[in-house]
């Protein structure tokens, strides 16, 4: 989450420098205020539908969800019959 974070900050800063955004300026550019309404609603509504696009794709019934729960069961019980491996090292 914080590497998405930071590279969503950082990404935002590299397109602003790429259309000649001016900090501390009253006055902007055209490009750069149609950059930054871009940035505020077409790209997030991009990432939202390909999301959504995304999950449609992922088909998640209740059998699946039972079968994903007993094969995750099944990996408890054979990581807990496991001996560790400090006491191996050990004896």
């Amino acid at each position: 989450i914080k590497f998405g974070l930071a590279l969503g900050g950082a990404l935002v800063g590299w397109i602003l420098a790429l259309v000649d955004y001016l900090p501390n300026q009253a006055q902007q550019s055209a490009g750069v205020l149609t950059t930054i309404n871009a940035l505020f609603t077409l790209i997030p509504s991009a990432l939202f539908l390909s999301m959504a696009l995304l999950l449609c794709l992922y088909k998640l019934s209740s059998r699946r969800v039972a079968e994903i729960a007993s094969q995750l069961a099944q990996k408890r019980q054979h990581h807990e019959d496991t001996p560790p491996l400090v006491s191996a090292i050990q004896e």
